[in-house]
């Protein structure tokens, strides 16, 4: 989208797509949001991965767990980066089996 409306569709404001990373790198659009992304994809695959785990276990990840990320990433590479097989990885993983 590209404007914001209220209950009666009249336009509210601009959807304001600009911004920029702690990094200083900037982004006008999503689609150079996107691109930004991409050239960090492993980045983005493990900080995901760590949220989606912490979440699954109801606690903050230690070292230990470390392996298990390692692991769920490795496979999801193998997979493709999909989010279905992400979700997968982190419900079969031993760590979530465990609780």
């Amino acid at each position: 989208r590209e404007v914001y409306t209220n209950e009666a569709g009249e336009v509210t404001n601009e959807v304001d797509t600009v911004g920029e990373l702690p990094t200083g790198q900037s982004f006008q659009n999503l689609d150079e949001l996107k691109q930004v992304l991409l050239e960090r994809k492993h980045l983005f695959a493990k900080c995901l991965t760590e949220k989606m785990l912490t979440y699954a276990l109801g606690r903050e990840l230690t070292f230990g767990d470390r392996a298990t990320v390692n692991g769920i990433l490795e496979e999801l590479e193998r997979r493709g980066d999909g989010l279905q097989d992400l979700v997968e990885l982190v419900v079969t993983s031993a760590a979530f089996q465990s609780i």
